[in-house]
């Protein structure tokens, strides 16, 4: 399947939003060559040690809790972007794609993916999008493009996109048994990220400017985990699960980084004595000073948040219930959330880092028919 590069120029999603590329984010990606994936690695029987960092083995031959190497982390790509973006939410549906404006206004994008139910979707930060249909099938479509490209089928979900190096070589990030794989799209390659420990689940992930954030589940409250670009565990003074209302449920939920790195958002969960969710609180934190930024309930009982998103200024959330699912934003320095109502179906929530490119999907021509006199 072919690809295309980026390049500068105005583009189109859906017949309302016209976005430009800011210029720096252009050369970056030309500078790491065609955006093309080439012959995707699907990678059945990928296999490997965890790339996490772990010390040696105790003398009985135990392994050890991973190490943690570093509390720094340098960025190692921060995509430029005009002060006055307000990044679009980005929502996978049942019917394919939407895109919500600040306001709310929700429009439908052309799905080019084959398959009209989009699973969850994410941006690939230069106006791409990478998106996983049902039958667990990964595609992306690049920038000004009309075609999509197999990244992944039947082996592994989508969880995000990120940056591998300074080369800005994208990875998509998918989740797969025991651990997080990732491919680079610029050539197809696919390798283990991290692996769990026994006992361990993963429940979220995020990844921004060379951070991944994960929030696990296990046999405790539950981690709030950060590694670098090599999985390698990085303490950024985050939060930590001291104490749990029931043992076996998870503390923390959602996760979602800033497009900077420089903050997180995620959601804490308590319980009642039988289990069950009784509230959730959402939490937002710089990262290396754990000052705080907002902490507000967003969930009552019965009530779980099943996707999160945060572009720096504002949090985008699906949360489900006992009357169904619904869309809210929620500005960090805000007086309260605002429930996108005019939209139904969907499954993931997520925010466009940079301006999407999609190109406009061209109508067929009808050619006249002539007819020979005489005929």
């Amino acid at each position: 399947m072919a690809g295309s590069c980026l390049h500068g120029g105005v583009f189109n999603v859906g017949s309302r939003t016209r976005s430009l590329l800011t210029s720096a984010a252009v050369a970056a990606l030309l500078t790491s060559g065609c955006a093309e994936i080439g012959t995707p690695d699907l990678g059945e029987g990928v296999s490997g040690p965890a790339t996490t960092a772990v010390s040696s083995a105790d003398p009985a031959g135990a392994e050890l809790a991973p190490e943690v190497v570093s509390a720094k982390v340098s960025p190692v790509f921060s995509p430029s972007r005009a002060s006055d973006y307000t990044p679009l939410v980005l929502a996978s549906t049942t019917t394919g794609l939407l895109t919500i404006d600040p306001d709310g206004t929700v429009t439908a994008v052309e799905s080019p993916f084959n398959d009209s139910s989009v699973v969850s979707a994410v941006d690939d930060y230069f106006g791409g999008v990478v998106a996983e249909v049902q039958g667990s099938v990964v595609q992306w479509l690049p920038a000004n493009s009309t075609e999509a490209q197999l990244v992944s089928q039947g082996n592994g979900t989508l969880l995000e996109a990120g940056f591998l190096d300074a080369s800005l070589a994208v990875q998509i990030f998918l989740s797969v048994a025991g651990g997080v794989d990732r491919v680079k799209l610029v050539d197809g390659e696919r390798e283990p990220f991290t692996r769990l420990a026994e006992g361990e689940q993963l429940m979220d992930f995020s990844s921004s400017n060379g951070i991944q954030a994960l929030t696990i589940r296990d046999a405790e409250c539950g981690q709030l985990r950060f590694l670098n670009v090599s999985g390698e565990q990085v303490d950024l003074r985050g939060p930590t699960a001291t104490d749990c209302d029931v043992k076996r449920r998870p503390k923390f939920g959602s996760v979602a980084l800033s497009p900077d790195g420089g903050s997180v958002a995620y959601t804490e969960i308590t319980y009642r004595g039988d289990g069950l969710p009784a509230s959730t609180q959402l939490i937002a934190m710089e990262l290396g000073t754990s000052a705080p930024l907002l902490s507000t309930q967003i969930g009552g009982p019965g009530e779980q948040i099943e996707s999160l998103a945060y572009d720096g200024r504002r949090l985008t959330y699906l949360r489900t219930g006992e009357s169904g699912r619904e869309v809210a934003l929620l500005a960090v320095a805000g007086d309260g959330e605002t429930v996108i109502t005019n939209v139904s179906g969907v499954q993931f929530v997520s925010f466009a880092r940079l301006p999407l490119t999609f190109a406009p999907v061209e109508e067929p021509v009808e050619v006249p028919t002539t007819v020979a006199e005489g005929g």
